[in-house]
């Protein structure tokens, strides 16, 4: 008899699962694809650029100066790099990528406000109907 309930209950589940997209997407719902969003943002490039150079730079620093030192000198080295490189990643994410991200999340409300859409999701995680916002959005952010 528990089978049978458990059964019944995976089927309610399973079925609501399915059902949610079309039942959303007639509640004037959308979807953006963020990647593209991301890609036509020069702000977003540019910090991940200077991630990658910020890096860089510390592992040519690194190869300078252990060049002449003991493996317990380069473990202090790369120890206090790696303090450096986490500071400035966290510097780029809070001056330039947080920033970035709630220009993409107000562009995203003021493309759905402007279309009539209650409900916005990525989408990679949108299975059927809804309204494509992605080139509103870019529009918005330029």
């Amino acid at each position: 008899m528990t089978q049978m309930k458990k059964w019944l209950i995976s089927s309610v589940f399973a079925a609501g699962m399915l059902m949610a997209p079309c039942a959303a997407s007639a509640a004037g719902n959308g979807y953006v694809n963020y990647p593209a969003v991301l890609q036509a943002m020069p702000a977003f490039s540019q910090a991940q650029q200077e991630m990658v150079s910020a890096q860089q730079t510390l592992q040519k620093q690194f190869n300078d100066q252990s060049k002449n030192m003991n493996d317990k000198q380069k473990k202090e080295l790369a120890a206090k790099l790696d303090i450096e490189l986490q500071a400035r990643q966290q510097a780029i994410q809070k001056n330039e990528i947080v920033p970035a991200v709630e220009k993409i999340r107000a562009a995203i409300e003021a493309a759905a406000k402007k279309n009539g859409v209650d409900f916005v999701v990525q989408e990679s995680a949108w299975l059927y109907g809804g309204k494509d916002l992605t080139q509103d959005v870019i529009a918005q952010l330029k």
